[in-house]
């Protein structure tokens, strides 16, 4: 029998909502239920995320003080009636319960919290069902066990599956309930790709690594040097900037390797007094910069950015959208003047650092912004933070 609108409504919430719920979680602040609902695409609007709660309110899975046309206006108290068990997930849980049969060590909790990782083995062979038990238990003893000396891809793939990816797929939440401390396990190794001559005028840490190839192959006799982050492969660029956020900011300098050329040692280079920072004009690049700059406070914006401020104010770039890898970034702000700024004029649309091409790069590449922002008339576009 096909649903009423009202109970279509309560239904996606629920599915929504049990997506951003911790396990035990039973409250929730209202605005935040409101943004989950909103910011998903089947959603859209806060005026539907509202209808979509409403539904669900009326339903029963939660209660709270209730203004008409405002929504929640008190804590909310989750009761999501939960989700329809298939077939499928049926014959996992009761295979599960049969192998936990001829266990001595099972805790009391073990069958629910190994039946709640069905989303991610639909299609896992019923074969294979009793191995990845047995290699969760055996992951369970031996993270419980001795000093860290693992990183999760090499603990996940020393078992008889010799999966590395094992861990991280699985759902996090019930691996932890079942008992696997992650904490046990080391940070995999840091690298970082550096380039550039022996003795830089200025070193500039680059967020993305194809921008790094462009500006490295770009400037291979000028006296600059080049820092990007490495992860699973030069095309690899999701999360790049982050990465190299991660690596700047550790009590443990990352392994560099060397593009090109011959660049002193990487602490000398990030102590370097023209230390600069390249990456996106986006909400995410600035907070990437600032991150960088608690833990290097020399370290000062490239003068890259200054044909990508012109564009922007010129009305191009893109927007916060799925289309352009942007679909959720974050405000945020900061007392300093110039990253405010462009905050402020990166609210709405952005430019990505590989729009520049090897001749500004070329020219632009030892400067800092505040440089170029100062040789400006007072009237120029790049004067920023003015």
């Amino acid at each position: 029998m096909a649903l009423r609108r009202s109970e279509q409504k309560a239904a996606l919430a629920r599915e929504i909502l049990r997506q951003h719920i911790r396990p035990g979680q039973t409250t929730m602040q209202p605005a935040a239920a409101l943004r989950r609902l909103e910011q998903d695409r089947r959603i859209g609007s806060v005026i539907e995320a509202r209808d979509h709660l409403k539904a669900l309110r009326d339903e029963g899975d939660l209660n709270c003080e209730w203004v008409d046309r405002i929504g929640p206006v008190s804590l909310i108290t989750l009761n999501l009636k939960p989700p329809p068990v298939s077939a499928t997930e049926a014959a996992w849980r009761s295979q599960v319960a049969t192998i936990l049969a001829n266990r001595s060590d099972v805790r009391p909790n073990d069958a629910g919290v190994l039946g709640d990782l069905w989303p991610k083995l639909t299609d896992w062979p019923q074969s294979y069902a009793a191995a990845l038990v047995a290699e969760l238990y055996d992951l369970r003893e031996r993270l419980n066990d001795g000093e860290k000396t693992e990183t999760m891809y090499l603990a996940s793939a020393r078992g008889g599956l010799a999966s590395s990816k094992l861990l991280s797929l699985l759902p996090r939440a019930a691996l932890q309930a079942f008992g696997l401390r992650f904490e046990r396990l080391l940070d995999p190794p840091p690298y970082v790709i550096v380039a550039g001559q022996s003795a830089p005028r200025a070193v500039v840490l680059v967020e993305n690594p194809e921008a790094f190839e462009i500006a490295a192959t770009a400037t291979l006799d000028l006296p600059v040097a080049w820092i990007s982050a490495y992860g699973f492969g030069i095309s690899h660029i999701d999360g790049a900037g982050a990465r190299l956020a991660s690596a700047i900011i550790s009590p443990v300098l990352p392994i560099p390797l060397v593009r090109s050329g011959s660049p002193p040692p990487l602490a000398s280079l990030l102590d370097h007094p023209q230390l600069l920072h390249w990456g996106d004009l986006d909400r995410s690049g600035l907070l990437i910069f600032h991150t960088m700059r608690a833990a290097r406070p020399h370290l000062r914006l490239s003068a890259l950015y200054a044909p990508m401020i012109d564009l922007l104010r010129a009305g191009g770039g893109h927007p916060y959208a799925e289309a352009t890898g942007k679909p959720k970034q974050d405000h945020w702000n900061t007392e300093d003047g110039t990253v405010a700024a462009l905050i402020e004029l990166c609210a709405d649309r952005a430019i990505d650092q590989e729009h520049l091409g090897p001749d500004i790069i070329r020219r632009l590449a030892m400067n800092t912004l505040e440089e170029i922002s100062a040789s400006a008339h007072p009237s120029s576009r790049l004067a920023i933070g003015r």
